[in-house]
């Protein structure tokens, strides 16, 4: 069994899944992949990745948005969320 845990087979990972999640296991760092423009389903599925990926305890937490588009900019409330859970654990955060 590998990290992380709480995902299903179905969705993340796939290629048209939203999300994709990867996970090192020798040093205990979860990246969390975000693809397409930020809508409101998108939100709610970054928000249960982000949820899931904090309930694995990894050391380090990196957010990819580079597949991510965001005109408007409404993303924005989401990272600061993401940045203050991070503070609220023992984790780096990183957002790229």
């Amino acid at each position: 069994m590998q990290a992380p845990y709480l995902f299903s087979r179905s969705g993340v990972g796939t290629p048209a899944a939203p999300l994709t999640v990867t996970s090192d296991i020798d040093t205990n760092v979860l990246e969390l992949s975000v693809h397409g423009r930020w809508s409101v389903s998108l939100r709610q599925d970054v928000y249960r990745g982000i949820y899931k990926c904090l309930a694995e305890h990894p050391a380090a937490l990196l957010i990819d948005l580079r597949e991510m588009t965001d005109p408007d900019g409404l993303s924005v409330a989401m990272w600061l969320a993401a940045r203050r859970a991070g503070f609220a654990r023992p984790l780096q955060l990183t957002v790229l």
